[in-house]
């Protein structure tokens, strides 16, 4: 079985690339850390009223948002706002949500289409999740951005709020480089146990919501990428396990989430409670992606009677319980060792004392004087500024355990007397190619991990010849970012005539330790073949040509499909600028060989599947249709225009050859050109058809043959094959053509 899908495949463009490491982006305006934000929420007070009425509904209320620092204020109206969370929505310090684009999908703020204000209402400190997400990011794993706001309603205030970055299709983007997979929201029991290879199965609610919720591409709510991950988890031969594991899974990101989850002591999570985290199936790699998700019940909170700070760090899933995924992982020595590596790295690097009880310390003093009067913060438990004065030192009530100084100290100790640190064998857990063009060289970008490196190279053989080695580059010359960063990279020269490229990576260390990669070797055709998909026509100013659904007189595009296959659309893209290749995703369905599909390119996605989230402009612009994310996004075909005609239509004169012309009578979802019979070669008594014209519903011929007939259009709408009749059904009435399979035809006019 070929590997391919394990791998991080080509970016926008040839030459570039997207990367399934997560590249966590700056803390910014909205996440500075430095500073106390306020935010406000002007709402209607009956609004505000049944919001706290229905603390459990998801109801979104009109509201303003302004946001304040020293030195600038910004103001949004109208944006969506509503209680947010789990049980926090019945604590007296609630959670909020603020959706800058409830009204208005194109709505933002700051790159941000919404906005977590959490109350933090069982923690002390108000400080442990925000301390959680910055090690993540320390760590390079998919996390949120966090920092403090102070929080106004109605100009009444009400206290410190972590600010907490929404994981959505922008949160993906901005850190995989690809929004267009399943983002699912996991939460208890998602244990990822093994139900059934029915992907219906895993759409199962509790509480009311689905324990896997899938949170973009809804309009499919197609489950089938994690019935077929969640199968690999819990079925996979032994001895399969770590290659399939690999090819579907992004396993060394995921160890380093457990490793904090064991140095934060985070139970609320999948590996302990079955819950709070997010899975990606990004469609470039391949590969699904773990998020973590809420963090408060860290650093000695405790609700169970466990001693979080000494429990074993190779035990930390519920030993009552099934975790198939953390199980099976730590159940494989090289996973472990890689889990041992993290572990030791953070303890050395983050977790120790002077640097991190710094930072703590900072935050602390930070936020200190708006505690002080924050009206919500002693309602829940009976908080008082005392209690948060001690909370960095002590034990704070009954559910915290540990004061967080001093549980980040234990947890060091007892987990540096459990740590088993073994020499690690090369870990290689992202691997990137472009897809070139002719003349184009093929370029390879690899991650690896050792703590005893030797060496990397490409192993790859060229037109199925032998296979050669070359090495790869560390040295931020070679396309691999920066110099010493683990990053290597190499490339293969390009070929005037059409190429084959197989390769793999291995890595050895001191050790004597090789790790090839990926289990089978990666196989490139150049150039690609593209789909049999072509722009046939298009109208850049419709004025009275065809009204949509909505009976508006929009731009169009036609796609023809002139293969003999079908072609499948739902991971194809649209778009009117050739650099922005994923602009709009095409409809999730097959077009069928011969066939049309007709595109609104007018801006109005929430019109359905069939428009485009751009329009065209009359003037001059380009289109572009590109290939799936799997590909790199290749170009399949595309179109330059200038300045075009009101109702005219530009086409290629035959469906999906080269030539375009000007139409002054458009053709929108059907044949752009008659077919040759039907002209003034069109023998009437080449074969006797009768009646003709015809009354009714059969027509009858004088042989016994297959016959296809066509509108005058050349749009074919029925055949029949070796008999001496023609049902008719339905047709309306008008001229028609029939075509015999001797190549005679014959006009047909219906009554």
């Amino acid at each position: 079985m070929k590997r391919n899908i394990i791998l991080l495949i080509a970016g926008l463009l040839a030459g570039t690339y997207l990367h399934s490491q997560p590249i966590n982006p700056p803390k910014g305006y909205v996440f500075n850390d430095s500073i106390i934000p306020r935010v406000d929420i002007l709402i209607d007070p009956g609004d505000l009223a049944l919001i706290f009425a229905d603390p459990a509904s998801n109801t979104e209320y009109p509201a303003t948002f302004i946001f304040t620092t020293p030195l600038n204020s910004d103001t949004l109206l109208n944006v969506g706002f509503r209680v947010r969370g789990n049980t926090s929505r019945w604590s007296n310090k609630k959670s909020y949500k603020v959706s800058f684009n409830t009204y208005d999908p194109e709505k933002n703020f700051y790159g941000l289409e919404k906005m977590n204000i959490n109350g933090e209402h069982n923690d002390p400190s108000i400080l442990r999740a925000k301390i959680c997400w910055d090690l993540l990011r320390y760590m390079g794993v998919p996390a949120s951005r966090a920092n403090h706001v102070v929080f106004y309603i109605n100009h009444a205030y009400y206290g410190v709020y972590l600010n907490v970055e929404h994981i959505d299709e922008e949160f993906i983007r901005s850190r995989i480089g690809d929004k267009h997979g399943n983002l699912y929201k996991c939460l208890y029991p998602a244990d990822l146990a093994y139900i059934d290879a029915n992907p219906e199965k895993y759409k199962f609610e509790q509480n009311g919501r689905r324990t896997y919720a899938l949170k973009t591409n809804n309009e499919y709510d197609d489950y089938k990428d994690l019935a077929e991950l969640i199968n690999i988890i819990n079925n996979s031969p032994s001895d399969q396990f770590v290659c399939r594991i690999s090819e579907s899974f992004n396993v060394p990101d995921y160890l380093k989430s457990a490793a904090a989850d064991v140095l934060t002591g985070n139970w609320d999570n999948y590996s302990f409670l079955k819950n709070n985290f997010y899975l990606y199936h990004n469609p470039v790699s391949g590969l699904f992606e773990f998020i973590p998700y809420d963090l408060d019940n860290t650093f000695g909170v405790d609700w169970f009677g466990i001693d979080w700070a000494n429990r074993d760090i190779y035990d930390w899933a519920n030993p009552d319980e099934v975790r198939p995924l953390y199980e099976k992982l730590m159940a494989v020595p090289e996973f472990r060792d890689l889990f041992s590596y993290y572990m030791d790295g953070l303890m050395d690097n983050y977790l120790n004392q002077d640097s991190l009880f710094s930072r703590i310390e900072r935050l602390h003093n930070m936020i200190r004087p708006y505690v002080i009067n924050d009206p919500f913060y002693p309602l829940d438990y009976g908080y008082q500024i005392s209690d948060f004065d001690n909370s960095l030192d002590y034990v704070i009530g009954d559910h915290v355990k540990w004061g967080i100084k001093p549980f980040i100290l234990q947890r060091n100790k007892s987990a540096r007397n459990q740590l088993e640190v073994n020499p690690l064998v090369p870990v290689i857990n992202e691997l990137t190619y472009n897809h070139p063009e002719l003349n184009e060289p093929l370029d390879i970008t690899v991650q690896m991990e050792d703590d005893d490196p030797a060496g990397i190279y490409l192993m790859f053989s060229k037109n199925n010849g032998e296979y050669q080695q070359m090495t790869l580059y560390d040295d931020g010359n070679h396309n691999d970012r920066n110099p010493g960063d683990n990053i290597w990279s190499t490339r293969i020269e390009s070929d005037v005539e059409p190429w084959t490229a197989s390769f793999f990576v291995r890595a050895s260390d001191n050790s004597g330790n090789v790790t090839d990669y990926p289990c089978d070797p990666i196989f490139v055709d150049i150039p690609i073949r593209s789909p049999n998909l072509v722009i046939n026509e298009f109208c850049a100013s419709n004025q009275s040509i065809i009204a949509d659904n909505f009976g508006e007189y929009d731009d169009w595009i036609e796609i023809y499909n002139k293969g003999t296959a079908s072609v499948f659309l739902g991971n194809k893209f649209l778009s009117d600028d050739l650099l922005n290749r994923d602009k709009w995703r095409m409809p999730y369905l097959y077009l069928k060989p011969g066939s049309f599909i007709l595109i609104w390119a007018d801006g109005q996605v929430e019109q359905g599947d069939r428009h485009a989230n751009f329009s065209l402009n009359m003037q001059a612009e380009e289109i572009g249709l590109f290939d799936s994310p799997s590909t790199g996004f290749q170009l399949i075909d595309k179109v330059v225009y200038n300045l075009q005609n009101s109702d005219h239509s530009y086409a290629r004169t035959v469906d999906g050859e080269i030539v375009w012309k000007d139409e002054n009578s458009p053709t929108p979802g059907r044949s752009n050109h008659i077919p040759l019979f039907v002209s003034d070669q069109v023998d009437d008594n080449a074969i006797k058809v009768y009646p003709n014209p015809v009354a009714g519903d059969i027509v009858f011929f004088d042989t016994e043959t297959s016959v296809r007939l066509f509108d005058i259009y050349g749009k074919e709408l029925l055949k029949a094959a070796d008999q001496s009749y023609l049902s008719l059904g339905s047709l309306a009435p008008g001229l028609y053509i029939i075509l015999f399979e001797s190549g005679e035809t014959v006009k047909l006019i219906k009554q």
